[in-house]
């Protein structure tokens, strides 16, 4: 099989003020990552060697330039050098190489371009491997362009509605020559819009398909998100012939000697037409995530593929009655691309000032927020809490405003921070290192989207199963999944895992059962306190048991049948750690719980028809006896359990020994949410409240387990149809019941307030916030 590929050069702002005229790319070195004002479709399919850009080229791939926009009522030119490395396969008519323009957001946002959407077109200009020349549909056939490496010049000349597009191929050299030229005229609105250098390759090409692995069958899809647009590749024409195809350069290919290399020496954008933003630029530090916790500082920080030679160092300075000084120093992690700043005997009684420092290309590089006092003798500590972005929303620009205003003082983002499609294109799972890739190009959005809320307060964030590119995780106690997710264990090789959970928990205090588990794989279940309340993080899925015995049967399984007395939910380890916190801080006014899902099977229905649904093994009601001993664990004491994973809202109350003697629950809905679920029940359950009296009251759940409902976010009945081709995303996660939860904890009343705030649009001005039908609820709690 046969890949193309491309290539180009490094990139520098001339600035005036905010805003600067010219674009040139100024490329340096080797390494992954294009630099802080390219976004790469797919990471992995793009690189730098030398200083040259290089590419694969099946379907769809791009690099867009964050920080240029065009305006086709100005005049503009863009320009660059290519050149093909590699023999296509066929005719290489459908092997292309180039520019895309006119690339219109979705969403106000303009980094909604950065993610393929099948109701974004663009405008496309280049040269195809066979040698032919064109501008959408209009083609230069003769003379075929047999000089390489070219020289592709795209010129815009406005003429009142329309303007006059014209592609020029030169070959290099102070004597290159005009060798074809091809014009089209197209309206200016056409034409305005992102830019990006683009490839493309045959429609079919299995790498463009989406990668599932062994038995993958559940994992979640938007089911409105569409990969494939017939339109979305240049037609190939199937008259033309290999014989004036695009000769290759001599470029070291170190992934395989059958792709093919589209090299791009450089990129250029200048004119009135062409705006530039140097603001729009993200990294070489993407964002950081911290916890102060035992009186230590853990700041994890995340920066992007880099280079052999760049430098490996991350700094921390703190600033502290006006002067700077450093107080930690770490290197990055070449798997994880994370770099871990400890500062220990952290004492401070207020914020803090901090900045990090890298230096990457022969300048230091600063990210800068606070270390944010969560004061335990203020009346009340607020707590953000997210979880499930399935992506079609990116970047959530109106929600993360939002949140800013509301300034909780910690945030916790309880999983599936990533999907499988997330960011398009499915998933990757071999080579070891291009998965690595995959995952870290959809995290790095999660990144973009929430790093200003993130750099000012300390966070929680855990992986839970689609993190880890599984529809469910059993994790079995890390055991390997050979036979598929059903039967237990993980897909992904343990050191893949490993990293995942680096680039999400590392600012976790270690816990005190560090041991890993089976194949290595590392534990991070932990506590600290925060404010003055004891907070404890557990994990759901790592040691939970596979329901595999209980399928196959061929007949419904009752819930005596399915509390197996060896499967497990928390594991032993997990057990002992939450009954000794537990015993620890029997005394406290207040507990909190973190863990990826609710501790019961809370929603009636499920799926893309929201159909009834009845046992629900990923939930944390299963297995029963195990879901009983945790909760008992907790009863002594007020507790708190923060939750997310079922894209639905709730607060409910847990029964143990009897109702309402366990811990309340608040499992907030996914930040754009995915697979439908829904709280939906027959009858109302006893005393219901009178806010929400359909859907509220004492239930018992299909495991048997008693829970009480005080209050249920639920999306609108027949959003699970709604396509995105249909309605935009902000519409989408609306009527899914798209949202997040604000918990405010009032120390001198001694109650809980729980907020459900639905997804806020990206619109401008944003829109008077709202939320769901029944919150916010209060209730107190005992001192």
């Amino acid at each position: 099989m046969h890949i193309a590929t491309l290539v180009f050069v490094s990139t520098l702002f001339v600035t005036s003020g905010a805003w600067a005229d010219d674009f040139a790319s100024d490329w340096q070195g080797t390494r992954t990552w294009l630099g802080p004002q390219f976004w790469a479709n797919r990471l992995q399919d793009w690189r730098l060697e030398n200083g040259v850009a290089i590419a694969l080229a099946p379907n769809r791939r791009n690099a867009h330039i964050t920080t240029v926009w065009v305006d086709a009522n100005a005049p503009f030119e863009l320009q660059t050098e290519v050149a093909l490395g590699g023999q296509p396969a066929g005719n290489g008519s459908a092997v292309w190489a180039g520019f895309q323009l006119g690339m219109k957001p979705p969403l106000n946002d303009r980094r909604s371009l950065l993610v393929p959407r099948v109701n974004v077109r663009a405008v496309r200009a280049g040269v195809r491997a066979n040698g032919v020349l064109f501008i959408e549909n209009q083609l230069v056939r003769e003379p075929r362009l047999r000089h390489r490496p070219l020289l592709l010049t795209l010129t815009c000349q406005p003429q009142g509605t329309h303007s006059l597009l014209t592609l020029q191929a030169k070959g290099i050299g102070p004597r290159g020559q005009t060798l074809a030229a091809v014009s089209i005229e197209l309206p200016v609105s056409q034409l305005s819009g992102g830019l990006a250098l683009a490839v493309g390759g045959p429609q079919g090409d299995a790498s463009t398909r989406p990668e599932t692995g062994p038995n993958q069958s559940e994992v979640e899809d938007v089911s409105d998100d569409s990969e494939a647009d017939a339109t979305d590749e240049i037609a190939a024409d199937s008259a033309d012939d290999a014989d004036g195809a695009l000769g290759t350069r001599a470029v070291n290919d170190s992934r395989s000697g059958n792709e093919l290399q589209w090299h791009f020496q450089f990129v250029k954008a200048s004119g009135d037409g062409i705006k530039v933003d140097p603001r729009r630029t993200f990294g070489p530090i993407l964002w950081t995530q911290y916890l102060v916790a035992h009186g230590n500082l853990r700041m994890n920080v995340q920066l992007p593929p880099l280079g052999e030679t760049d430098s490996k160092s991350v700094r921390l300075q703190c600033q502290r009655h006006g002067e700077w000084s450093t107080v930690a120093t770490a290197d990055w992690e070449p798997m994880s691309r994370t770099a871990l700043l400890e500062a220990a005997n952290w004492r401070e009684l207020g914020d803090v000032p901090y900045r990090c420092l890298c230096y990457w290309q022969g300048k230091e590089h600063v990210w800068e927020g606070i270390v944010r006092y969560v004061d335990p003798r203020r009346p009340r500590m607020t707590i953000g809490v997210f979880s499930c972005d399935h992506g079609y929303a990116f970047p959530l620009a109106g929600t993360v405003q939002q949140v800013r205003r509301q300034d909780p003082d910690f945030v916790y983002f309880a999983g599936d921070q990533i999907y499988e499609v997330f960011g398009g294109f499915g998933i990757q799972r071999q080579p070891l290192a291009d998965a690595m890739l995959d995952y870290l190009r959809k995290y790095y959005q999660f990144g973009w989207t929430w790093r200003d809320v993130l750099k000012d307060r300390p966070s929680v964030i855990i992986p839970d199963d689609h993190d880890v590119f599984q529809g469910n995780l059993w994790g079995e106690s890390g055991a390997a999944a050979v036979h598929g997710q059903q039967q237990g264990g993980y897909l992904m090789p343990p050191e893949w895992v490993n990293a995942v959970q680096r680039t999400q928990t590392a600012q976790l205090p270690v816990g005190p059962d560090p041991a890993p588990v089976s194949q290595g794989i590392a534990v991070y279940f932990t506590s600290f306190e925060l404010g003055g309340i004891p907070f404890a993080v557990i994990e759901d899925r790592k040691f939970k048991s596979s329901p595999h015995a209980l399928t196959g049967h061929g007949r419904a399984i009752t819930p005596a049948e399915a509390d197996l007395p060896d499967a497990q939910l928390l594991g032993p380890r997990q057990e002992a750690f939450l009954s000794h916190w537990s015993q620890e801080h029997s005394q406290s006014d207040l507990r909190i719980v973190l863990s990826q899902t609710i501790f019961a099977k809370v929603h009636t229905h499920a799926g893309p028809n929201l159909l009834p649904s009845g046992l629900d093994f990923d939930s944390g009601g299963w297995p029963q006896s195990k879901r009983r001993r945790a909760l008992e664990a907790l009863r002594d004491a007020p507790t708190l359990m923060l939750h997310g994973d079922q894209h639905l809202g709730v607060l409910a109350r847990h029964g143990v020994r009897t109702w309402e003697d366990g811990p309340v629950a608040f499992m907030v809905p996914g930040t754009a949410n995915g697979f439908p679920r829904a709280w939906w029940p027959e009858k109302p359950g006893d005393q219901p409240t009178a806010a929400q009296p359909e859907s509220t009251g004492r239930f018992e759940d299909p495991f048997g387990n008693r829970v009480t409902v005080l209050a249920v976010a639920n999306p609108d009945r027949g959003a699970n149809r709604l396509k995105l081709q249909q309605a935009g995303p902000d519409e989408v996660a609306l009527r899914k019941g798209s949202g997040y939860g604000i918990v405010t904890i009032d120390r001198e009343q001694h109650q809980l307030k729980f907020e459900m705030w639905h997804h806020a649009p990206d619109q401008l001005p944003l829109p008077q916030p709202s939320q769901f039908a029944g919150f916010p609820v209060v209730i107190p709690f005992q001192p």
